[in-house]
């Protein structure tokens, strides 16, 4: 018997409701909530029905429009599925905040557990954590500890953030506009994001995804191409740090972004996005699988040769 499942993306699914569309992720979103949804509907396990703001509805059947904020809440509506995939930003806690909602009505999540998305949501909290847990991971401060990095060029970033909502390359001795921003020290490196699914304590790497990165004339940086899929030498430090944050993390679970820099042959985590993230949008094409049949996704050995360019 098919699974009723519900999706819901924040950028397209109605979290900006009383906002305009113009979000710098919500492009990223789209394609996103696209794959996702395309993917759960080939697969022979599902119904789907997913959230849309009311200014993008189109025909589909299979879309559920949100007119008001708090149809995103209507357990009259929520209890009518089995499981329920949210797709929510670190920013400003919102994943976080839907997270303990959903728990609370006693709703089925393919989501990770609310102290991990807690942990991995705040970068100056998970800095700390790893440290204590011994994973390799770029040192981060507040703006009152900037002294101790080292570098004359400094990452400013949201401390509760999501992709590239603020990353901007600042010197030292730059003034701070705000003291949200969390700081790290510039490493010179490879930029890589790791789509692994999480279940039963075990893990799947999926793919390995090159990031490339472009830095504008004001120093802000972003996220311009992935090459999903792209081969590295080292696959034994790669598992050696996921095996890592399995055992410090045994609350991850379903879809989850690991990104990390590998720079004179050191992995060094940057942070862990608890939920779908734009890397996993070409898997389907480079491994040949759809990631919404669990059972064939955690037995099948996925890492091969094929790349697969996606252009953000």
């Amino acid at each position: 018997m098919k699974k009723k499942i519900l999706i819901y993306e924040y950028f397209t699914g109605g979290g900006l409701i009383n906002e305009d569309l113009n979000s710098e992720l919500f492009p990223e979103a789209i394609k996103m909530l696209n794959y996702i949804v395309n993917e759960y509907k080939k697969s022979e396990n599902f119904d789907i029905k997913y959230f849309v703001d009311i200014r993008l509805k189109g025909n589909d059947k299979d879309s559920i429009a949100i007119k008001h904020h708090d149809e995103l809440f209507d357990n009259n509506i929520l209890k009518k599925f089995d499981l329920i995939l949210p797709i929510l930003p670190e920013i400003d806690s919102k994943l976080l905040m839907y997270a303990k909602y959903l728990k609370s009505n006693a709703h089925i999540t393919i989501l990770s557990d609310i102290k991990t998305i807690e942990i991995t949501s705040d970068k100056y909290m998970f800095y700390h954590f790893c440290k204590e847990k011994d994973i390799p991971v770029i040192e981060t401060y507040l703006s009152n500890e900037i002294y101790k990095i080292k570098s004359n060029l400094i990452v400013e970033k949201d401390r509760f953030g999501a992709g590239c909502s603020h990353v901007k390359i600042i010197s030292k001795g730059s003034s701070i506009t705000s003291s949200s921003y969390i700081f790290q020290p510039y490493i010179d490196g490879d930029h890589y994001s790791l789509c692994v699914f999480f279940y039963n304590d075990r893990y799947k790497l999926l793919t390995v995804n090159k990031q490339m990165i472009n830095i504008d004339k004001q120093k802000q940086v972003h996220l311009c191409k992935l090459i999903v899929n792209q081969k590295n030498h080292n696959q034994f430090s790669l598992h050696k740090v996921i095996d890592c944050i399995n055992n410090a993390l045994p609350g991850l679970y379903g879809y989850v972004g690991i990104d990390l820099i590998i720079s004179n042959g050191r992995f060094i985590l940057t942070e862990i996005n608890p939920r779908l993230t734009t890397s996993f949008t070409g898997i389907s094409e480079s491994v040949g699988v759809n990631i919404a049949d669990y059972e064939y996704l955690a037995s099948k050995v996925l890492y091969n040769s094929k790349k697969f360019h996606l252009y953000l």
